[in-house]
């Protein structure tokens, strides 16, 4: 895993207790907010919440249990963002034109939000890290001992 996803998704204690009070308060509040239950509202709620209560889970299960879980969020995270550059490039018929401003909700945007965000978080539920080669750990006493026996191939 890279050192961001590491640290990220690291399992440590500073962001388990952050978090986890934002997440459960979100979570328990966030159907409330909904004054008007219909099939799309119901929906929406749950694939917001969906991804809260995996995070939720994530952060106090081991290890390769919320490995597995950041996984499957950082994916619906990738579908919500192919979702929003199908729905502003293909079904809202607005020209594809570079926008000036950021909070525009058009095409140009769509597909910057599919780039920088739904891509790194594809390459992290399909690969397990956020970089196309593999991290490969420090180990000073590994690198030590490969020091030692070239030094003593070259005597």
């Amino acid at each position: 895993m890279s050192v961001y996803g590491d640290v990220l998704f690291g399992g440590s204690r500073f962001v388990k207790w952050a978090l986890s009070p934002f997440l459960l308060l979100t979570l328990v509040a966030l159907p409330f907010c909904n004054s008007e239950w219909t099939l799309q509202s119901t929906l929406m709620i749950s694939a917001l919440e969906l991804p809260g209560l995996l995070i939720l889970i994530g952060l106090w299960t081991q290890k390769s249990t919320s490995i597995v879980l950041f996984r499957i969020v950082t994916f619906i995270i990738f579908l919500f963002c192919l979702w929003y550059f199908i729905d502003q490039t293909f079904l809202t018929g607005k020209p594809f034109i570079i926008s000036t401003r950021r909070s525009d909700s058009n095409p140009w945007n769509s597909l910057m939000a599919l780039i920088f965000i739904g891509g790194p978080c594809f390459m992290f539920s399909a690969l397990g890290r956020f970089t196309l080669t593999p991290y490969q750990e420090f180990d000073s006493e590994l690198e030590e001992e490969e020091e030692l026996g070239e030094e003593e191939r070259e005597k």
